[in-house]
């Protein structure tokens, strides 16, 4: 039974994660768990993650043995990063647009 039940928030914390952890540098390497994201099983951030890699917002590799991931932000990961906290400046209704097209992004 999945522990995940949004997607969207799911790929949006590990994004926000690795954005945190890498010091807002595209290319640094993270490693970290599956459980760090939500509390999630390694299959299920495992398929997030390839969906994220897929539109080329990051560059992961895992290790089965200590289901453990190797993780960095592209460019394009950075800019999306950054283009997600400049929309929590605006107000009320801009700020919902914005975030609904950021959104849309990273929605299968």
């Amino acid at each position: 039974m999945p522990v995940l039940e949004n997607p969207v928030s799911t790929r949006l914390e590990i994004l926000r994660t690795l954005y945190t952890l890498s010091d807002k540098r595209p290319g640094k390497i993270v490693k970290f768990y599956a459980a760090q994201i939500n509390g999630g099983y390694y299959s299920e951030i495992n398929y997030q993650m390839r969906f994220l890699q897929e539109r080329g917002l990051l560059e992961y590799s895992r290790n089965i043995i200590s289901k453990q991931f190797s993780a960095a932000l592209t460019e394009s990961g950075i800019a999306f990063m950054e283009d997600a906290y400049q929309a929590l400046k605006f107000d009320e209704t801009e700020r919902e647009a914005r975030l609904e097209e950021i959104f849309a992004r990273i929605k299968a």
